[in-house]
C-alpha cells in the first residue's frame, strides 16, 4: 500500500500539477475577488467551495460553477488514478497482487489522497481568511471539511461503480451514465447543509461501494482491464 500511495502521489505531481493548482488556485483567487463583501466566513468558503448551493437563482449562479468544478476534478482524478495503472503498470502491479486486492488498497490509498487534497483546499482558504484580517471559525470549517469529504468520496465512488459497470456491458454501454446523471440530478447539492444522518448514511453507502467494486472487480476483472 506505501507503493501505492508513493506512486500515485508522485504521479499527480509530475503529470496532473496544473489540474492540482487549478483545484488549489480557483477558490483562492475567488475568495480574494470576495473578500470585502461583508458575508460570514462560512458563507465565504461556501461561496468559494460550491457546498451551498441549493437551487437556481442569480445569487447562487457562481456557486454552482464551483461544484461542479470541484465535482469535475475529483472524479476526473478518481479515474485517472485508477485507469493509469492498468493502461502502463498491469503486468507489474498484477503479478504481485491479485486484482480484487488491489483495487480494494487502491480505493483505500485514493481516499487518503482525496482527504489531503481537500484538507489542503480548506488550509489554503483558511489561512488566506486569517491573514486578511477577516474572522475564520475553526470549528465551521472543520465540519465543512468532513462534509465535503465524505460526499466527495460519496460521487467519486458512484461515478466508479457506473464506470466499471460500463466496462463490464458488451451492449448498452452508455446506459450507466445516464443512471449516473440521473442520479447526480436528485441527489442533495447542498453539502453545508448536510444532516449528521446524511452524512452518516452517506458513510455507510460508501463501505457498501467500496466492496461492491471489490467483488464486481474479482468477478469481471480480465472483461474490465480489456475494456478500459
Amino acid at each position: 500500500m506505501k507503493y501505492l500511495m508513493i506512486n500515485d502521489i508522485s504521479y499527480l505531481i509530475k503529470k496532473r500539477k496544473k489540474i492540482l493548482l487549478a483545484l488549489f488556485l480557483v477558490p483562492l483567487i475567488l475568495l480574494l475577488i470576495n473578500i470585502a463583501a461583508k458575508i460570514t466566513f462560512v458563507n465565504r468558503v461556501n461561496l468559494c467551495m460550491g457546498t451551498n448551493w441549493i437551487g437556481f437563482n442569480q445569487s447562487s449562479i457562481l456557486q454552482f460553477i464551483m461544484l461542479l468544478f470541484n465535482l469535475s476534478i475529483y472524479i476526473f482524478l478518481i479515474v485517472d488514478i485508477y485507469v493509469k495503472d492498468i493502461a502502463y503498470q498491469l503486468d507489474n502491479i498484477f503479478l504481485r497482487i491479485k486484482p480484487s486486492k488491489w483495487l480494494l488498497k487502491k480505493s483505500i490509498v485514493f481516499i487518503n489522497i482525496t482527504f489531503i487534497l481537500k484538507l489542503t483546499q480548506y488550509v489554503i482558504l483558511f489561512l488566506a481568511v486569517v491573514l486578511l484580517g477577516k474572522s475564520a471559525n475553526f470549528n465551521s470549517a472543520l465540519r465543512l471539511l468532513f462534509s465535503d469529504f465524505i460526499y466527495i468520496i460519496f460521487i467519486q465512488f458512484l461515478f466508479i461503480i457506473i464506470y466499471v459497470i460500463s466496462a463490464c456491458t458488451s451492449k448498452m454501454k452508455f446506459i450507466p451514465y445516464f443512471v449516473f446523471a440521473f442520479l447526480m440530478a436528485i441527489i442533495p447539492k447542498n453539502i453545508y447543509g448536510l444532516s449528521n444522518n446524511q452524512i452518516l448514511g452517506m458513510i455507510l453507502i460508501n463501505i457498501i461501494f467500496l466492496f461492491l467494486l471489490t467483488i464486481i472487480f474479482k468477478l469481471f476483472n480480465k472483461k474490465i482491464i480489456e475494456n478500459v
